[in-house]
């Protein structure tokens, strides 16, 4: 965190999150393509069973998912208590 806050500031990463809300990238992104591959692969040799979609192949770890707002609110806390610390 210490390094993010010297190359960018709070401005530069609000951007950045905006940008994945557009065009997500990261571990999100890497699970959408494998539940899109899987549910292919299921759909085509479902026989007569009830199609799925991605969504039924994406993987829920615990079962809540922040929002962008959450995750933006919880980052700033962050970094807030990382400049107080090296103040």
């Amino acid at each position: 965190m210490r390094e993010l806050q010297q190359r960018i500031d709070s401005c530069e990463f609000t951007d950045w999150i905006a940008y994945n809300r557009i065009d997500p990238f990261g571990n999100e992104r890497a699970d959408l393509h494998a539940a899109m591959i899987v549910s292919m692969l299921y759909n085509i040799n479902r026989g007569k069973h009830e199609a799925k979609s991605p969504s039924d192949f994406m993987p829920d770890f615990g079962g809540r998912q922040e929002n962008v707002g959450e995750q933006v609110v919880a980052a700033f806390k962050l970094l807030k208590a990382q400049q107080e610390t090296n103040e």
